[in-house]
């Protein structure tokens, strides 16, 4: 699988992280000396009694997904994706569980070579435009492959073994040796470190096996409960076109900027959201507390208008009206002050709530006081 990414540009990422790499490396080599190979070694493992430790269960890998990946660029995410690998790579162990039940498998130390660990990496950016459901059916598939594998061997214990993902194109371009990766097999947990994915996730992946094929999450292509439909949104963009004409335009701060147009003082927020119900015949009612009433001012037997929430409501105008400001009502703000107030009136405690020997500083108690110190 190819990616954007050529090899003059891996090349340069590389030795971009090059620094960076060499000196986490002496520090978790350092480490490991400490610590043995692997850290699993019958001292680190014993401790009073006799009793056999388990190593600290490592962090869990970041989770990319399609939202914090569509703002990154090739380049960027192959270094993203370096850097997690890196870290991965430099723990002791993958926590995975070796036959004496330690933990002390260390599938992913291979990927501390960097050579090694780009073509992982490249590998992992080639996904970035395959949906959830295709990178599921490319784990099923290597899944069934450990399974039958596990199955052949006999005893008690049947470890899962997968082959390494990678993406050697542009290393073989360059005349990089990968022999060792192409061989590299990762136990389950080290693929689920590797491949960014939970428990949880493979529990779905491993019940196609029944079926053979990964299902289709069941709400793909299901419309809403309380979707807007045509018409509803077509009132609301003729309703918001209509509040453009009365606001001021404002002058756009770069070029190509749509310019910001400012409301006048009737129409804010909870302002314009009763214009839009009392066009469909409803009035709108606000309490203290900020809650919204709704009535129909019509008659029972007419036909009433669906209208849309307030959440929706606010939700079109701040996706497709961005550029339309609301102005800013006193008497909202002033509101907000009295229920701020009022909060913290009833959540701070009274003096003599808080101490019993608190002094009186009435009146009363201030001219006792002044007796007693006369006296």
């Amino acid at each position: 699988m190819s990616t954007n990414l050529t090899v003059q540009e891996e090349n340069e990422l590389l030795s971009l992280c090059a620094d960076n790499h060499n000196a986490e490396s002496i520090s978790n080599n350092n480490n490991n000396n400490h610590h043995g190979d692997g850290g699993g070694g019958e001292n680190d493992a014993t401790e009073q009694g006799g009793k056999r430790k388990r190593p600290p269960k490592p962090k869990k890998s970041k989770i990319y997904t399609k939202k914090n990946m569509r703002s990154m660029s090739d380049s960027e995410l192959f270094i993203e994706f370096d850097m997690d690998l890196e870290k991965i790579s430099n723990e002791a162990t993958c926590f995975s569980q070796s036959t004496t039940g330690s933990g002390t498998c260390t599938c992913l130390h291979i990927l501390r070579q960097p050579h090694l660990r780009a073509t992982v990496a490249n590998y992992k950016v080639g996904l970035r435009n395959k949906s959830k459901h295709e990178v599921d059916s490319i784990i099923f598939e290597w899944y069934r492959y450990a399974k039958s594998c596990a199955d052949e061997k006999k005893g008690r214990h049947k470890p899962y073994w997968y082959m390494m993902p990678f993406d050697g194109t542009n290393a073989l371009a360059n005349g990089i040796d990968i022999k060792e990766i192409v061989t590299a097999r990762i136990c389950q947990q080290g693929m689920f470190r590797v491949m960014g994915i939970t428990e949880a996730r493979m529990a779905t992946i491993r019940q196609a096996s029944i079926t053979g094929v990964v299902p289709v999450h069941a709400s793909r292509g299901r419309k809403s409960n309380n979707a807007m439909s045509d018409d509803a949104h077509a009132i609301m963009t003729t309703h918001f076109n209509e509040l453009c004409q009365f606001g001021v335009q404002a002058q756009p701060t770069a070029a190509g900027e749509v310019a910001d147009i400012n409301l006048p003082l009737p129409y804010s927020a909870r302002g314009c959201y009763r214009i839009y119900l009392k066009a469909l015949g409803y009035s709108v009612k606000y309490s203290s507390n900020g809650s919204i009433t709704v009535h129909w001012d019509g008659n029972e037997d007419d036909e009433k208008p669906k209208y849309m929430s307030a959440t929706t409501y606010f939700s079109v105008w701040k996706r497709e009206f961005p550029h339309l400001k609301a102005a800013v009502d006193p008497r909202g703000v002033k509101n907000q002050r009295r229920n701020l107030y009022k909060k913290k009136a009833k959540t701070t405690p009274r003096l003599e709530e808080t101490s019993q020997d608190a002094p009186d500083l009435s009146m009363g108690g201030m001219y006792k006081i002044a007796q007693t110190e006369a006296l």
